[in-house]
């Protein structure tokens, strides 16, 4: 079974998730992330005016496991 690592858990990463996924259904797919949350950065912009707190732009990805198969490795500082 092929292994490969996606760094990062952005924009890109879910992306490279769900093409690997779709592409071999055996490949086995470790994420290396701070956190396993997605966070929509481009939403940001909307906190200073009061529009969204910073946790409205927060997902956690422990929805993902059941649409693909992957395991969360968190990335030390």
């Amino acid at each position: 079974m092929p292994r490969i690592t996606v760094i990062g858990a952005g924009f890109g990463a879910l992306t490279a998730i769900r093409k690997l996924s779709a592409g071999d259904a055996g490949v086995q797919i470790d994420v290396v992330a701070p956190k396993p949350e997605f966070v929509y950065y481009p939403g940001t912009i909307w906190i200073p005016t009061g529009l969204r707190k910073p946790e409205d732009l927060v997902m956690p990805l422990h929805w993902l496991k059941r649409y693909f198969e992957w395991m969360y490795l968190r990335k030390y500082r």
